[in-house]
């Protein structure tokens, strides 16, 4: 094989065997001509129905949570450019203060909030399903 690097180009620096022409032309040695791929895997009317189905609930899902998270990412951006405009706004260290927990304590909630509802959301569609049940009874020793 003529190598397409100029004789200055460095041995080291050559392509590797892997990456070099090879004749292919045993090839149809190796695969038996009787080999039909799709048994090997199951593949059916019914496991195509199967896939097609897990594919269409994967991006209806997705889209789901793409949705939610474009939604709840404008919301949270309006909501910060307000605090921005409240902090720009203040006059004292104290209403600073104020303005910065104000901030901090409703964006935290927004997002546990937001977090509750993703579960709820990956449970009621199955994706999340719950490892084990805690015992709600208390025990007294």
């Amino acid at each position: 094989m003529a190598s397409h690097f100029s004789a200055t180009f460095p041995e080291a620096c050559s392509l590797p065997d892997l990456l070099k022409e090879r004749d292919m032309t045993k090839q149809s040695e190796l695969i038996p001509s009787s080999l039909d791929v799709r048994t090997l895997w199951g593949i059916n009317p019914e496991s195509l129905g199967y896939a097609e189905r897990a594919y269409r609930t994967w991006c209806e899902t997705a889209g789901d949570l793409q949705s939610r998270a474009t939604q709840f990412l404008n919301n949270r951006f309006q909501k910060d450019y307000a605090a921005i405009a409240r902090l720009g706004q203040c006059k004292t260290p104290v209403e600073m203060f104020t303005a910065q927990v104000d901030y901090a304590s409703k964006a935290f909630a927004d997002l546990v909030n937001e977090g509750q509802q993703v579960v709820a959301y990956l449970s009621r569609v199955g994706i999340l399903r719950p490892r084990f049940v805690l015992n709600r009874k208390r025990v007294t020793g």
